[in-house]
């Protein structure tokens, strides 16, 4: 596991992306930094992020011939790494399909999977992870948001979670190298924010 430390940088899945495109990087390759300038969520959505204060960064998955329909592993893969880790730390985590961690309601944690694909096989993935931990203040517009920090009132070092979600990402990929697809879906499924509870929707 090899770690790239940036200061700044506009989207760590961009700058991973851009790095195997021009060189071959190794599985399991991981780009963090302190601030994105461009911080990207799921669907064209912005990630904001305090500098310094969160862990952002994106790790490389050789998927080893994984077929692209079943691309939704990956992301149950990462959804649960990140959730084992941090179920240590809150007291009722949840995953909110298709890949955000949710405490006390709100959204602590997103994931971003990106795959590159050759014809029906998906060659590789960059997984984008953005958790907030130690920051405490977000813009008025995000009202719906929670840190570790906030939540239990400790400052965390940002060094050992990236250690222990990643090695957890790459426990859970491994599985998916050999076809154990099954505990995975188990676990994304029990987990899953409102199972089975009525919820309401507004449109615009």
């Amino acid at each position: 596991m090899k770690i790239i430390k940036l200061s700044a940088t506009n989207s760590t899945n961009d700058f991973l992306k851009k790095m195997a495109i021009n060189i071959d990087v190794s599985e399991f390759t991981i780009v963090q930094t302190n601030y994105q300038t461009k911080g990207k969520g799921q669907v064209n959505n912005k990630w904001y992020s305090e500098k310094g204060k969160n862990l952002l960064f994106s790790i490389l998955v050789k998927s080893n011939e994984l077929d692209v329909t079943n691309q939704f592993v990956l992301n149950m893969a990462s959804s649960v790494a990140v959730f084992n880790v941090l179920k240590h730390y809150l007291s009722n985590p949840k995953i909110k399909w298709p890949n955000d961690i949710m405490a006390s309601n709100k959204k602590i944690g997103g994931i971003l999977v990106e795959n590159v694909v050759s014809g029906n096989i998906i060659k590789q993935s960059i997984i984008g992870v953005g958790i907030n931990i130690n920051q405490v203040a977000f813009p008025k517009s995000l009202t719906k948001v929670t840190s570790l920090k906030i939540e239990n009132g400790t400052e965390y070092s940002l060094d050992l979670l990236l250690k222990e979600i990643a090695e957890s990402i790459i426990k859970e990929f491994h599985k998916i190298k050999e076809n154990s697809f099954c505990s995975l879906e188990n676990i994304y499924s029990k987990e899953l924010f409102r199972l089975f509870k009525p919820s309401m929707f507004k449109d615009n």
